[in-house]
């Protein structure tokens, strides 16, 4: 005979006050401790990739020069342009590049960007490729 053969089939009485715990909420007190929170996303963001700002030999400074003096002239037409841009990483060193396709509004010379209809920017200075797209 077992010493608690008289209490072990009774069932537990719940003071009116506490209810009873959930088996969610009973799990939650023993579940692992993330000693590194955010290390997850550190490694994440370290792995992931970004590339140098390309570098325009002469003969590409000379086409991206051709087609910003032609796009210049045609503005009042206002045709359908895509820049192809430098976007700099925020976090890490180099960036990505990026196409923006739309009808250049203005070209402001004073803080060196190009004005979209849709009110977005693109820096004169990130620009490595613009493409007048006629039709």
């Amino acid at each position: 005979m077992n010493k608690y053969s008289d209490i072990i089939d009774i069932a537990y009485a719940v003071p009116p006050r506490h209810r009873p715990m959930s088996l969610h909420d009973r799990a939650a007190q023993f579940a692992p401790f993330a000693a590194l929170t955010g290390f997850d996303m550190i490694i994440a963001d370290q792995a992931r990739y970004t590339e140098a700002k390309p570098e325009l030999c002469d003969d590409d400074a000379q086409s991206l020069d051709k087609s910003f003096c032609e796009l210049y002239e045609r503005l009042p037409e206002q045709p359908l342009v895509t820049l192809t841009y430098f976007v700099k990483d925020k976090y890490k060193q180099g960036g990505c590049l990026k196409d923006k396709t739309g009808t250049v509004r203005l070209i402001d010379t004073v803080n060196r960007e190009f004005i979209f209809f849709d009110k977005q920017t693109v820096p004169l200075d990130d620009v490595v490729g613009i493409k007048l797209n006629v039709g």
